[in-house]
């Protein structure tokens, strides 16, 4: 399925060829059709060029005068998609997920780049204890590269609290070992910001960690869903702990009677002491 068009991120020359490539995979031939659903594969931002689009050149206008009007807005014409590719960096999750996420964003900003520069670029968004344990002379290309990040992948690591405390690590209730680290973004003032989360801390989880299943549906139903995930994502927890933290006001449980509630301690079935344990670690 073709990714949403993100005009910050997006290479828009690539993207618009993949997007007609998709079209005559589906046998979409007509002009309307295609402006039409392209509206689908917009974020928010381009969502808005994509009406405004519609008020002056109308549906009927065709789809190659759409398309060089779409190439003359969001063609790449500064430095911020080759800066978002370069510091982009592992966070969470899949370390082969970040590796092969990594690549595509280099391949999209220069297909024509050097292997060795790949791999480097590659290797340098990972956290620095992880690309201690690969050997640069086994990873001459990005397939060697990837194939040493997939063993890693399914290794646990043995770390002292002096690397813990070194590299900022932090092990959440899936077990996953994350780094805290500051976000690259691609601005041409700034390069680091610290992200902050307050009330809705689910809103940095990665997406992709959500497990869905639309096989039933048609792509424009997907792409439907996919948008109001887009939009609201903040609103939906990732996981039974995901429940959101507010500052500015204290929890109460009003009882039908003002009276001091005790119990004397109990035993607990083995089930319940586990989920115990686990709330409590949480």
């Amino acid at each position: 399925m073709i990714e949403k068009f993100v005009c910050k991120f997006s290479n828009a020359k690539q993207w618009i060829e993949i997007f007609e490539n998709e079209c005559k995979r589906f046998e979409i031939e007509e002009d309307t059709t295609k402006i039409e659903i392209l509206r689908l594969f917009l974020d928010k931002t381009c969502a808005d060029w994509h009406s405004a689009t519609l008020k002056t050149l109308k549906v009927e206008a065709g789809w190659s005068e759409w398309k060089n009007k779409f190439l003359d807005t969001f063609a790449d014409k500064g430095w911020s998609s080759g800066m978002y590719a370069i510091f982009y960096k592992y966070k969470e999750g899949s370390l082969m997920e970040y590796a092969i996420r990594k690549e595509k964003l280099l391949l999209d900003m220069d297909e024509n780049i050097g292997g060795k520069s790949l791999v480097t670029l590659i290797a340098a968004g990972l956290p620095e204890f992880i690309r201690n344990r690969i050997d640069p002379e086994k990873c001459e290309t990005s397939t060697r590269l990837l194939h040493e990040i997939n063993k890693l992948d399914f290794e646990d690591f043995i770390i002292g609290l002096d690397m813990i405390k070194k590299f900022k690590l932090a092990q959440n209730e899936d077990l996953k070992i994350l780094q805290e680290t500051k976000r690259e973004i691609n601005t041409m003032n700034a390069f680091e910001e610290i992200e902050e989360i307050k009330v809705n801390f689910n809103g940095h989880v990665n997406k992709k960690d959500f497990i869905t299943n639309l096989h039933h549906l048609d792509n424009i139903k997907k792409t439907r869903i996919h948008n109001l995930i887009e939009n609201y994502n903040t609103v939906f927890a990732k996981d039974k702990y995901d429940v959101g933290t507010v500052t500015d006001y204290e929890a109460r449980i009003d009882l039908m009677v003002d009276k001091y509630c005790s119990k004397r301690p109990y035993r607990c079935t083995l089930e319940d002491k586990i989920e115990i344990e686990k709330q409590m670690g949480n």
